[in-house]
Formats: C-alpha cells, sequence, structure tokens
C-alpha cells in the first residue's frame, strides 16, 4: 500500500439524529447517523458508503468513524447516501440499525467485486443482484446461513435498487430468483437439486425443437409423467398445478368455444357465492 493508499478518518464529520434525515447536505460523505444509545453506543457512519476501499477500526469504542482511502471517493455514491437516509423516515431505531447493517455488508461486498459507481447502469445493477443472490445462495448451500437470513439480506439489496432506480427497479429484481425462506426449511439436498436440473434440462431442449421445428401453438413440455401446456399469453401457462384460464382448453389444445368459456365463468360464480356465503355464516 503506497502513501495515496492510507485508511484515513475524514475530518469535520456530522453527526446527525432521524429527525435531519430528509435535510439537504452539500456533503453526505461527511454524515455519520445517531440512533439511541440503546441500539447503537456511536454514530453509524453511513458517509464512508461513498467511499470503494473502507476499513475498521481497531478499537471498538473509537469515536472518529469508518477509516477510508480518501483517493477512492466517488462523487456518485453521495445518491446512494441521501436516498438511504431518505428511505428511513417513519422508522424505528431499531429498525434502522438492522437496515444500515445488512446494506453495509451489500456494500462491502459490491466494493470488494469492484462495482466503483455502485451500479453504472440498470444492467449493470441487474448483473450485480445476480451474483450477489448467487453469493446468498451459497451461503444456504454451505450451510454458512439460514435461508431466513439470506433472503433479508437479498431483500435490502433490492431496497438499495429500488432507491436508485425506482422506475426500472422491478425489471432490474426479476433477473434473479427470490430467495424463499420458509420456517425450518434447510439447503436444497441433492434430490431436489436432480430435480431443478431435469426440469431446466427438459425445457431448453423441448423449447429448442418447439423453435426450431416451428411447431403450432400451444407449446407443449412433457416432465416425467406430466405435461405443462403453453399458450401465447401471459395466464396461458397450465399444468397439473393450476387451473386452466377460462380461455383455453388445455386438454385438448385449443382455444375454448363460446359455450365453454360461457360454462366456466357460470361455475366460476356459482363458486364465488358459495364461499361469500361460508364466510358470512
Amino acid at each position: 500500500m503506497n502513501s495515496r493508499q492510507q485508511f484515513e478518518h475524514r475530518a469535520n464529520t456530522q453527526i446527525i439524529t432521524l429527525s435531519e434525515v430528509t435535510h439537504e447536505f452539500a456533503e453526505p460523505e461527511r454524515l455519520r447517523l445517531q440512533l439511541s444509545p440503546r441500539e447503537m453506543k456511536k454514530p453509524f457512519d453511513i458517509g464512508s458508503f461513498a467511499y470503494v476501499i473502507r476499513g475498521e477500526n481497531e478499537n471498538a469504542w473509537d469515536d472518529r468513524g469508518t477509516p477510508v482511502v480518501i483517493e477512492s471517493f466517488v462523487e456518485s455514491r453521495r445518491e446512494l447516501v441521501v436516498r438511504l437516509l431518505e428511505s428511513l423516515v417513519g422508522l424505528r431505531d431499531s429498525s434502522v440499525r438492522a437496515r444500515l447493517r445488512i446494506i453495509e455488508y451489500f456494500v462491502d461486498w459490491l466494493n470488494a467485486q469492484g462495482y466503483r459507481e455502485v451500479f453504472a447502469s440498470a444492467p449493470q445493477a441487474q448483473e450485480a443482484y445476480q451474483n450477489y443472490t448467487a453469493h446468498l445462495n451459497h451461503k444456504i448451500a454451505h450451510q454458512a446461513w439460514k435461508p431466513r437470513s439470506a433472503q433479508n439480506y437479498q431483500r435490502n439489496a433490492s431496497i438499495v435498487i429500488e432507491l436508485l432506480y425506482p422506475e426500472s427497479s422491478h425489471h432490474i429484481i426479476a433477473g434473479a430468483a427470490r430467495i424463499i425462506a420458509e420456517e425450518g426449511s434447510e439447503a436444497a439436498s441433492s434430490t431436489h437439486f436432480e430435480v431443478y436440473r431435469d426440469v431446466c434440462l427438459a425445457i431448453a431442449q423441448q423449447c429448442s425443437a418447439y423453435v426450431l421445428n416451428n411447431q403450432p401453438y400451444p407449446f407443449v413440455v412433457s416432465i416425467w409423467n406430466y405435461e405443462v401446456v403453453g399458450f401465447p399469453s401471459n395466464h396461458g401457462w397450465v399444468g397439473p398445478f393450476k387451473d386452466s384460464p377460462y380461455a383455453y382448453n388445455a386438454g385438448e389444445r385449443r382455444i375454448a368455444t363460446v359455450e365453454e368459456w360461457l360454462e366456466a365463468n357460470k361455475k366460476r360464480g356459482e363458486r364465488e357465492s358459495i364461499n361469500r356465503m361460508e364466510c358470512a355464516v
């Protein structure tokens, strides 16, 4: 490490409270957030997120903030600090502490992976989110983390993306599968992995054949002893675990007739009436 890469404590940092997070600050990189002493003994150095190279104090009681390499400051990261502060409005101190600690882990991961601008673009944000999700799943697979913890860390990473890309965050986040954390869930077994592999392989092979052979709709994927039928619509996928949309006759691989559509809607109306009566009782 040369002389220009020494860790330093920033001079003239500014300590603020939750009641001030919506104020305008000329230099957000200098901000430290003070929570109640019950939650955090010293201010959280949120301004240090604006630096790519962050260190740690040797003494846990050191109250000078997080040491950073001053030359690693990235001006565009000021937006991250400001948006994060604004997102804390209305949260309890305990919730703020938990969110900031989890997002700090995400920021440190981004720094380690070389994301200097945090995200230079929406495609890069999606790439980072996908890789971070893979990192969390790796933790689960090696039983270093519980699925519930990994889910929480993934959710907070998505919060960062929503703050920085409010218009396209839904598309970005859709690029990675959501981590599911059921009570008592464990890492995927080898059997589950084989099932997942077989399903993906069946879809890939049969989709390729469907396109290359210019086969007509509906598209049919055979997986073990059942079939999934896909009609050209957002709701047209029909399998053994989902009722067919009224506009389709999945069993006969065709569009429903008017009579079939009317009959299906009639039955739906009858079921809804019965459900309302049962709820009333």
